[in-house]
């Protein structure tokens, strides 16, 4: 199936009347007055509705009583209230603090009707008292740090505070945590702020502050009745002001239009903007614009008109959404309110007042200024707006600000397992991007500095192309099996065909798309059957868009975004040693990953390259002249943490290459600089490295022995200084990029003195084997006391478990991963308690280990020739029979490896169970998989080194 069409020749289905009748139906159910709604309802909001009372001549009534028949109905078997599709399939996902909210708001409302006594149903009590043993069961259970719905940190407690009026306590491992999130939020928070002028999205809970503020005084913050465009937050000020609100009745009326209150009302101009922004991006012009679709763009221009100057329609969302569609449309708008209401220092806010930004806002807002008259007069706010979405996507901090899910790859990324979708952000940066470089390419963006496109915004959209092909699933679908996510992917894929950089998985972008298509063909009857990914205080659904998004997906080509030559230059990748890393893609490692993606590892690590070299020269005192390592490198952490069960966020990768690209280049230096030394210069380099880590010097490996050196010698240690000087600029630089990372500095104490400590002994470590090889070569550089063999200071055990591992630099590595992966940022251990702590020190000393073996067997030629020591070189592995006689030298050589393979393999055993144990604890999914990845990073580097010595030239060889 080629990109290059539209699907709709393959059945019956004519999409662009399927387009145009769902044009029709906006036009006239959303484009008036009294506006529908397709979000789903939901029971909390539905909870709050149903407990307003109203006077009516002295008596009171319950004002809707629909609404608590729909709380009835909802509770499910085990006592809960959980977001529900309007049929429940395979789509369906609840997470904990979905159901936390449902049940708290629900259980609220049960216990009202039975305070009040009117129209008590009979089987109240036992249904309260089923849902409050299935709320205490779930917040047993309940993982805070996965929670990212709008304000739980105010409804949970509020609610809590509500059920123990009615002699409900609830105590819950996270409830402390909770309270501090809390705390934060209202701590310093004065009710003054509410009541003025400045609207607050702490009106969107008015519902949490009952008791706390005067509602009387918030009046003026109605719209159309509405708080907020909330029907929990407008019930409970409904039922909290003095005066009745004929206005807010009105709009509780018009919101439980369905029989339940969805998340927000109205939201007409939201599911209008986005769902033509969906159809014109899919259609040709010609086609799309129907009589209905230009009296929809009649209407939306009309809004925006009738705003006030600087003021949005509801938010940045949808004041972007409309601004784009009248400029793709031909109808003039300038963004300049926008950007003047909207803008911040580093991003563009969604709310004039807002805590946190949202990188889906600000790709709407790029799509905006990409399609004004003359999109360069904006280029600051252009990159600023793709500077933050590169840096969400590369840290793997994607809080969207409508789409729940935390993020990808925990998936992860997104996802991690209590996530909805991470399709539709990925779709919008996939599209965003495109449209700019096609602008770009076409010389409408001369500002955009180029290095920002190559180093950054090509690796999202290739990164995103390569996830969003990784998770689908078998039956062409992605998300849980639903159309509406299987929409966003497929609209991804589309969107980023026409990149070069794609050109080596077009064939499986093709067949991805396909089988995605296949998918929603035979499920036509679903396309308006929204996914609950949606998140506002609970997820939601939304029909029109499930339904404008499938149509879309389903005509879109890879025709809507074309580049030229310019971009061709941009996306043109120098692969000086890809014969050898094709070479390495026939390894074991990959006997197990597709094709496709062995060659998308490939693209993915040399966009790194350019950023890893120039790190590599930023911290060298002399050139480097072999690339070869750095592109294994960059190359093998992508492939890792691309490895079924494993994850790497790109930040994450990056700083991995970074690490160990440094470790490569201090092996380099030690070798061939340090190692040049006399011996009287390497005891100064060691005290040089102890005073940079602020060690004591009097462990020295020279310290003790001064009659080793004579008057000569000191004398020469004072001549060189100023070649020492520059020996501690080149240790330095290395040292401090380590230490003073950002997620070294964050993290907790005892994980940074691990790193500290660990990188101190690989470079002191480094010392003690360049000390050793002058030992050994004193001994063995003419083979003329072969019998020293036999009597080593140490056995191969010893020495392999204590001094040899250190200058391997795993372990230092391994230090340093623990504080990348730790996703606490409170000061927490990475991994909390002394198992844990133990059983990971276990697994990076059988990782160091396994790594220093299969290091010597790589360089064990190399080796020889240097007369450096390698493990071969200990007398367990003596090949010479009972009677003295020696093996033939290449059999010799063969035997030794044979052993060493051996050995290896133990020790990679003793790390995967180490590492097994482990993921039985309680330790971060994010942890976890990280560990996966390290692991899986050094069972293909063992193998590289089994293949061909990675390590940098010698300059003496070169």
């Amino acid at each position: 199936m080629s990109l290059l069409t539209p699907f709709s020749h393959l059945a019956s289905i004519d999409l662009e009347s399927k387009a145009n009748s769902l044009v029709q139906v906006l036009c006239a159910d959303y484009a008036c007055e009294t506006p529908k709604s397709s979000l789903t309802g939901h029971v909390y909001n539905t909870a709050w509705v149903s407990m307003i009372r109203k006077s009516s001549n002295g008596v009171q009534h319950w004002l809707f009583p629909q609404a608590f028949d729909f709380v009835l109905e909802r509770q499910l078997e085990d006592g809960s209230w959980q977001p529900l599709r309007p049929s429940a399939g395979p789509g369906h996902c609840v997470r904990d603090i979905d159901s936390i909210v449902n049940t708290l708001g629900a259980l609220v409302a049960l216990l009202f009707r039975q305070e009040t006594g009117d129209g008590v149903p009979e089987d109240l009590e036992p249904r309260i008292r089923q849902g409050d043993a299935a709320l205490r069961k779930t917040l047993q259970s309940w993982d805070i740090t996965s929670s990212d719905t709008v304000g739980f940190e105010l409804i949970v407690p509020a609610h809590l505070k509500t059920l123990e009026k009615y002699n409900l306590r609830y105590d819950f491992p996270a409830r402390s945590h909770l309270m501090k999130i809390h705390q934060q939020r209202v701590g310093k928070l004065s009710p003054e702020y509410l009541y003025g002028n400045e609207p607050s999205t702490l009106l969107h809970s008015l519902e949490t502050m009952v008791g706390q503020i005067d509602f009387d005084r918030l009046a003026h913050h109605q719209v159309h009745g509405g708080i907020f465009s909330s029907p929990s937050s407008t019930a409970a000020y409904l039922m909290n002001t003095s005066v009745w609100s004929v206005d807010a009745e009105d709009y509780l009326r018009k919101a439980m239009g369905s029989g339940a209150a969805p998340e927000s009302y109205p939201t007409n101009i939201f599911e209008i903007s986005w769902a033509v922004k969906a159809l014109i991006e899919a259609f040709p012009k010609d086609v799309i614009m129907s009589p209905g679709m230009i009296q929809i763009v009649d209407f939306l221009e009309h809004t925006i008109q009738a705003q006030t100057p600087g003021m949005n329609i509801d938010d940045a969302d949808d004041t972007s959404g409309v601004i784009y569609i009248l400029n793709y449309l031909g109808r003039e708008v300038s963004p300049k309110a926008m950007i003047s209401h909207y803008e911040s220092t580093n991003n563009f806010r969604c709310f004039a007042v807002e805590r946190t930004p949202s990188p889906d806002v600000n790709a709407h807002i790029l799509k905006a200024l990409l399609h004004v008259r003359e999109p360069s007069k904006y280029s600051t706010q252009i990159i600023k707006i793709v500077e933050y979405i590169c840096e969400c996507w590369l840290k793997d901090n994607i809080i969207c600000k409508w789409v729940s899910f935390p993020l990808p790859r925990l998936m992860t990324l997104f996802t991690r397992g209590q996530n909805m979708t991470p399709h539709y952000p990925m779709m919008l940066f996939s599209q965003s991007f495109m449209m700019l470089l096609e602008k770009w390419d076409r010389g409408a963006l001369p500002h955009l500095p180029k290095s920002l496109l190559r180093d950054k915004m090509l690796l999202v959209i290739f990164g995103i192309v390569v996830e969003t092909l990784q998770r689908q699933n078998n039956d062409g679908s992605w998300g849980f099996r639903s159309c509406e996510t299987t929409a966003y992917a497929v609209i991804t894929l589309s969107a980023a065909a026409a990149l070069p950089l794609c050109d080596d998985l077009r064939s499986q972008m093709e067949l991805s798309i396909h089988k995605g298509r296949t998918f929603l063909l035979e499920r036509v009857e679903s396309w308006g059957e929204p996914d609950l990914i949606w998140g506002g205080k609970v997820v939601y659904g939304i029909g029109i868009l499930a339904e404008a998004y499938t149509i879309a997906a389903m005509n879109m080509t890879s025709q809507t975004y074309k580049l030229g030559k310019v971009t061709d230059d941009l996306c043109r990748i120098t692969r000086p040693s890809l014969k050898t890393i094709q070479k390495i893609t026939t390894l074991p490692f990959f006997a197990d990953m597709p094709d496709w993606l062995a060659r998308a590892c490939v693209v993915e690590g040399h966009l790194h390259l350019l950023s890893l070299n120039n790190f590599c020269q930023s911290i060298a005192t002399h050139n480097i002249k072999q690339q070869l390592p750095f592109t294994i490198v960059s190359f093998a952490v992508i492939a890792s943490g691309r490895s079924r069960g494993a994850s790497l966020t790109p930040d994450v990768s990056f700083s991995l290459m970074v690490f160990t690209a440094l470790v490569f280049y201090i092996d380099h230096y030690m070798e061939d600089i340090i190692g040049a030394l006399a011996e009287a210069k390497i005891k100064r380099v060691e005290q040089i490295v102890r005073q940079l880590f602020g060690l004591p010097s009097h462990n020295c490996h020279f310290v003790d022995h001064q009659r080793v050196y004579g008057s000569e010698q000191e004398q020469e240690i004072g001549r060189s200084g100023q070649d020492l000087d520059m020996v501690r600029v080149a240790l330095h630089r290395g040292i401090t990029w380590a230490l003073e990372h950002p997620k070294v500095l964050s993290s907790s104490e005892y994980d940074r003195a691990l790193t500290r400590r660990e990188l101190a002994g690989y470079y002191l470590g480094q010392i003690t084997s360049i000390v050793e090889s002058f030992s050994f070569a004193a001994h063995h550089g003419s083979h003329q006391n072969p019998a020293c063999k036999k009597t080593p200071p140490q056995t191969y055990h010893k020495w392999l478990h204590n001094t040899a591992a250190d200058p391997s630099g795993a372990p230092a590595t391994f230090a340093f991963l623990i504080c990348l992966l730790n996703p606490w940022d409170d000061g927490q251990d990475c991994f909390p308690g002394a198992e844990a702590k133990y059983l990971v020190q276990d697994l990076s000393l059988h990782v160091a280990m396994t790594g220093r073996i299969e290091n010597d067997i790589g360089s064990i030629t190399r080796d020889r020739l240097e007369n450096s020591l390698n493990s071969a070189d200990f007398p367990e592995f003596d090949t010479r029979t009972f009677d003295g006689k020696q093996e033939d030298e290449q059999e010799d050589l063969q035997s030794k490896l044979q052993r060493l393979r051996r050995l290896a393999g133990y020790e990679r055993e003793c790390y995967r169970r180490a590492l097994e144990r482990l993921e039985g604890l309680d330790i971060h999914d994010r942890v976890i998989k990280g560990l996966r990845a390290f692991c899986n990073f050094l069972d293909l580097m063992g193998q590289v080194y089994a293949m061909e010595d990675p390590g940098l030239r010698s300059e003496r060889e070169s």
